[in-house]
């Protein structure tokens, strides 16, 4: 998520094997009361799995490119 005056934003991607039993507004509530407002989440997204690297790394690019690609686009136009 692009930010002017950082360059770039923070997200929280969760992942849970029963989405409903936690919503986002209730994570949002909750990083609120556990973190400073400079660190809290710009945007929440509930994922079914993070993108991995052949060695089971979880690949930042591809995050980047699959979840932000919307937000990036908009900020360069």
């Amino acid at each position: 998520m692009h930010d002017q005056r950082l360059a770039r934003a923070s997200a929280c991607l969760t992942i849970y094997p029963n989405p409903t039993q936690v919503g986002l507004e209730e994570l949002q509530r909750f990083a609120a009361g556990e973190l400073p407002p400079y660190q809290l989440p710009r945007q929440l997204r509930l994922v079914d799995a993070l993108p991995r690297n052949a060695m089971g790394k979880v690949n930042k690019k591809q995050l980047v490119k699959d979840l932000f690609a919307p937000e990036l686009a908009g900020a360069r136009a």
